[in-house]
């Protein structure tokens, strides 16, 4: 009887801490860079095809623009490029404060999960 408790505590234990993120959206959309958050280093992201999808998914945004968390642009990315990218809501604690030596930008902000240059 005590073996059969130990297991079923492990059991429920590595069920309880594993941590699979069900928010990561699982097709890559196509976006295109339309600006930079020159106060947090990153990206400013419209969907041409894909805003409605991203508007059920990841919520409205301020003229369908989004603020990337972890995609800088200093990962020689420009303006007007085509980029593929997996995303998803980010969390609490992955939104950082930024400097504010530049204008704020007020978009919904996402986290990249992954991205590839759109050919």
């Amino acid at each position: 009887m005590t073996r059969l408790i130990i297991i079923i505590s492990i059991i429920l234990l590595a069920y309880g801490c594993s941590k699979e993120d069900e928010n990561i959206l699982n097709n890559y959309f196509l976006s295109e860079i339309v600006g930079f958050d020159y106060n947090c280093s990153t990206c400013i992201l419209s969907f041409p095809n894909d805003s409605l999808i991203i508007k059920q998914e990841i919520g409205p945004s301020e003229g369908n623009f989004y603020n990337t968390i972890n995609l800088h642009y200093n990962d020689s990315l420009t303006i007007n490029q085509k980029v593929l990218v997996k995303l998803r809501k980010p969390k609490e604690d992955e939104i950082r404060v930024c400097i504010t030596l530049y204008p704020t930008v007020t978009n919904r902000s996402i986290y990249i999960v992954d991205y590839k240059l759109a050919k």
